[in-house]
């Protein structure tokens, strides 16, 4: 019931980003109908189809920028068919499509508090992680975004084979390892983040399962054969992540992906126990920021991680139980490690943290039980045990709402992204141009929901330039604009998901598209392009052409500079709040 009562401002999030992509899959598209996956398939976003890539690149789906081989296709059929009963019951309701995610959520919940009864000691430490876990504000953001369902109902099914699993080994009664290794499927079904369960699975036959380590070994050997089997499905389907920026398949990219784990793990760690979120360096502040800040939200990580690890130790000595919680918080965590550090990705990571927090909290009120001995230890573990009750207690229950309330971030922050300009019906003759638009995302995006709300659409759709900082633009003849960013072409995280540093450009190289040609004519040291020419077929005045500009956190139109003339575009980062 609080999981329900604290995410009901969702109902009123309405749809954002993914959502209007997956509402063009359900519905149809006028404008991009040729690009869209069947309903089953809606998370498969580009396939690494050249010809189709290019024709995305064409229509302005996709920046000029963008690999043609590359591949971002997630198999989720289970999590398919519930948004397609969405679009068959309510399609033009997106209060019932979150009244559905808040159902999925408040079952996860119970579930996992279910876990928690059955793997924790005593009741009120059940109850006390149980309560922890449902107000997580992290967790507000995933109800929020109907596009995250996905991982609402992994989670669900997930919880339910730990809770066959441990009927299976702890009641001995081998009839549940075939709902076990069921409900794992479908979890994989739902979303391959269900492969995290497997964490807590290990943990269980390492530290909890008394039987010989010929019977652990065995015990896990469904869920071997069931990972197995969804990972051929996966590869059969044509889904996979290649070539992508910010994700990187661990078994194509074994190498790059144990340097994922190496940065990515103690900023999961720290968003999930404390704060900031664990995006605020690899999405949020990155682009304003810049390098630094990664550098120095990476070192206050692995720092805290060190002392939340000391503050740990008495307990983890004494307890096998706790010893299993931080083993299956640990090997969860190592999925999320293949994409962006998120807090939407902490849902299993949770599991473990928060029982390991609630015997944290335990020993915080018994002598001489898990406490450090030594008075200074004494003092740095009443401290950190100060801070969290202040961020899981006190803050969490309160940001909960809001969080589920724009899932985006502030509506401030998210009004701005989009491209809301007033523009007449003779868009629908037009190329739109986007000078700089602060994320690729919305600008590609905002066809789809112009076309959502019944207004024209352009022909289509040209993003230049990103918009976070300063760009100087030349105009050399009446069809060409040379740009040329401070920070160079695809600088930000977002930029780079269609193209990343194994696939560099070179000067002189040139993409084709209708009336516009785009060619490389600089690099920067870590061979990005620092510099583009933008010729068109038409002079840049010509009526076929809409421009557009972000500034001041808005878009506004744009007055290409005359021949020969020098403009100078400083819009400064958008408004958080």
């Amino acid at each position: 019931m609080l999981a329900v009562l604290l995410t009901l401002p969702s109902l009123r999030a309405g749809w954002m980003a993914d959502d209007y992509f997956h509402r063009a899959v359900m519905t149809g598209s006028t404008h991009y109908g040729e690009m869209l996956p069947p309903w089953w398939n809606m998370f498969r976003f580009f396939d690494g189809n050249p010809e189709r890539m290019r024709r995305a690149m064409d229509l302005g789906f996709l920046p000029w920028w963008t690999y043609p081989h590359a591949k971002a296709a997630f198999f989720r059929p289970l999590t398919a068919l519930t948004h397609r009963a969405d679009y068959w019951l309510w399609p033009s309701s997106p209060i019932w499509m979150h009244a559905q995610s808040i159902l999925w959520y408040a079952v996860a919940v119970a579930a996992i508090a279910c876990v928690y009864r059955r793997l924790l000691p005593a009741a009120g430490l059940a109850a006390t992680a149980a309560v922890f876990y449902a107000v997580n504000d992290a967790h507000g953001m995933v109800v929020g975004f109907l596009a995250n369902r996905n991982t609402l109902i992994a989670l669900t099914f997930a919880a339910f084979t730990l809770i066959a699993h441990d009927r299976w080994r702890r009641e001995h009664r081998p009839a549940f390892a075939v709902p076990a290794a069921g409900a794992l499927l479908l979890s994989l079904f739902a979303k391959e983040a269900g492969l995290a369960i497997c964490g807590y699975l290990a943990a269980y036959a390492l530290w909890i399962d008394r039987t010989s380590w010929r019977g652990r070994l065995f015990s896990l050997a469904p869920y071997v054969l069931v990972v197995v089997a969804w990972r051929a499905i996966w590869t059969t389907v044509g889904a996979g992540v290649e070539q992508v920026g910010g994700y990187v398949d661990p078994l194509v990219e074994p190498a790059r992906y144990a340097s994922a784990v190496l940065r990515h793990l103690p900023l999961m760690l720290l968003g999930q126990w404390a704060l900031p979120p664990a995006e605020t360096s690899s999405i949020v502040l990155k682009p304003m920021l810049g390098e630094g800040f990664a550098v120095w939200h990476g070192r206050v990580a692995i720092s805290f991680c060190v002392l939340l690890a000391l503050a740990l130790w008495p307990i983890l000595r004494q307890s096998r139980l706790a010893r299993f919680w931080a083993t299956g918080m640990m090997l969860s965590a190592l999925p999320t490690c293949a994409a962006f550090p998120m807090d939407r990705l902490l849902m299993f990571v949770g599991i473990g943290a928060y029982a390991l927090l609630s015997q944290f909290f335990a020993a915080a009120f018994r002598r001489g039980e898990g406490r450090p001995a030594r008075r200074a230890g004494r003092i740095a573990f009443f401290a950190l045990g100060g801070f969290l009750f202040l961020i899981h207690v006190v803050l969490s229950p309160l940001l909960m709402p809001l969080r589920a309330a724009w899932p985006a971030g502030s509506r401030v922050l998210d009004e701005q992204l989009h491209v809301r300009t007033p523009m007449d019906e003779s868009l629908a003759q037009q190329d739109l141009v986007l000078v700089n638009p602060p994320s690729i995302i919305h600008a590609a995006y905002a066809p789809l929901l112009r076309e959502a709300n019944g207004q024209s659409v352009p022909r289509h759709l040209r993003t230049l330039a990103p918009g976070m900082g300063r760009l100087t633009l030349h105009r050399s003849d009446e069809c060409t604009l040379v740009i040329r960013p401070d920070k160079g072409f695809v600088a930000g995280p977002l930029d780079s998901l269609v193209r990343d540093e194994r696939n560099p450009m070179a000067v002189g190289q040139a993409v084709h598209l209708t009336g516009l040609t785009v060619t490389v004519s600089a690099l920067t040291p870590d061979r990005r392009p620092a510099e583009a020419m933008f010729r068109f077929e038409k002079p840049l005045e010509a009526p076929s052409l809409r421009w557009l500009h972000w500034e001041k956190g808005e878009f506004v139109p744009f007055v290409p500079p005359p021949m020969g003339a020098t403009t100078v575009l400083n819009p400064g980062p958008p408004r958080l709040w």
